[in-house]
């Protein structure tokens, strides 16, 4: 208890105890609004595709993107190259990732039979398989 006294008191010594009072306040504050944020985030986005049922149907590629190797830091960060293709089924659009093989041998205006879920909450499209219809 004595030692919650002495903690107290320096806070209210002015003017560092006050700075570093309200410097504590607004990072606590500011960390828990971000895990806070964080939490909800994942349970929307886990709610919007989770449990929803798959639908199979054609869809037609509408861009093809390569994102370039990214290294940074010597190593400490490599992500490799990946191929994009983003689909359209009706009024949806999504995006999926695939092998370069599989990327050079679509075209814009291809038609692919996709296996995809509809989110829940977000709309949009989780496309889980692609392949030339």
């Amino acid at each position: 208890m004595e030692a919650l006294k002495e903690f107290w008191n320096f806070f209210l010594d002015w003017p560092l105890g006050t700075i570093l009072a309200v410097l504590s306040t607004v990072l606590v504050t500011g960390s828990s609004v971000l895990v806070g944020y964080l939490v909800v985030g994942g349970i929307l986005l886990a709610l919007n595709f989770w449990f929803m049922p798959d639908k199979k149907g054609l869809g037609e590629v509408m861009d093809k993107k390569v994102r370039p190797r990214i290294r940074e830091m010597e190593g400490a960060i490599d992500i490799p190259a990946g191929w994009l293709v983003t689909v359209n089924v009706g009024e949806e659009t999504g995006d999926i990732s695939v092998s370069k093989k599989f990327f050079d041998s679509l075209n814009k205006g291809d038609k692919v039979s996709l296996v995809y879920t509809n989110g829940r909450i977000y709309r949009g499209l989780n496309i889980k398989e692609i392949e030339i219809a």
